[in-house]
């Protein structure tokens, strides 16, 4: 049983750790638009 249930909490984690890398990937994003918009 431990082997079948084990599966099952890592997926909720993997999902809620591709949405955070997802915001922050947008966030570096924008703020590497911003900073090269004020070198410019």
């Amino acid at each position: 049983m431990g082997r079948w249930e084990a599966p099952r909490i890592p997926a909720p984690d993997s999902q809620r750790q591709q949405a955070p890398a997802r915001i922050s990937a947008a966030s570096r994003a924008l703020s590497h638009e911003r900073y090269v918009a004020v070198r410019s």
